[in-house]
């Protein structure tokens, strides 16, 4: 019974910081501080709360809050709850089934491969292992992102000659380096916030690895 106590205080500690993280997703995505228009694709920074709440949570915590991002993602193609995405629009017309999956298998898979990475990190590394595993798992986030998205985009959608006339190319590869400056700014941007705010929280949670182990 003793140990009843802690173990509620951390699942609501857990709860309230997941519910916090899908809170800042939702309103970064419905405001100008989730995007940024360069390109055919805008540039998101909604990978900044999922980065730093699989830090956070761990593997579960980022899967969950990769799936509000994707979902808020796919939404943004109805031009519902998140800005409308005109891009998304246009995969939508093609395929709404696809489009669903470009939208939210990443989204997931980049806040479960980033806790992972974290939580494996913080585990080999012995000394500043937090920290350093912070700023590990904070670039593989966007990076991760691009990559996903972009490399199932071009599986989905690439041979469709919609889709490379809006990026004005003939051949799925060249949708590459349509979005190159895209994803260097994501990522810079993301890199510096994310491992900055990460490094300062994960102190507050001195059993973090132990129960992202557990996520």
């Amino acid at each position: 019974m003793s140990d009843l106590g802690p173990r509620v205080s951390k699942k609501t500690r857990r709860l309230v910081l997941l519910a916090l993280f899908c809170a800042i997703i939702i309103l970064m995505g419905t405001t100008p501080l989730g995007f940024m228009n360069i390109g055919v694709i805008a540039i998101t920074f909604l990978v900044i709360p999922v980065a730093i709440g699989a830090i956070m949570l761990g593997p579960r915590g980022g899967a969950i809050l990769g799936a509000v991002f994707g979902l808020g993602s796919f939404a943004s193609c109805f031009g519902f709850i998140f800005r409308p995405d005109p891009f998304g629009a246009i995969l939508l017309g093609i395929s709404p089934v696809l489009t669903f999956i470009l939208c939210f298998v990443p989204r997931v898979l980049v806040g479960w491969l980033t806790g992972l990475i974290f939580v494996l990190l913080a585990k080999k590394i012995r000394r500043g292992g937090k920290t350093l595993s912070c700023i590990i798992a904070s670039i593989c986030c966007p990076l991760l992102n691009t990559i996903t998205f972009v490399g199932l985009l071009m599986i989905l959608f690439g041979r469709n000659e919609e889709v490379l006339g809006v990026f004005g190319v003939a051949s799925a590869w060249g949708i590459i380096s349509v979005i190159a400056l895209n994803a260097v700014v994501e990522l810079a941007v993301t890199f510096v916030v994310s491992a900055a705010i990460a490094r300062v929280l994960v102190h507050f949670l001195p059993d973090n690895t132990t129960r992202a182990e557990n996520a």
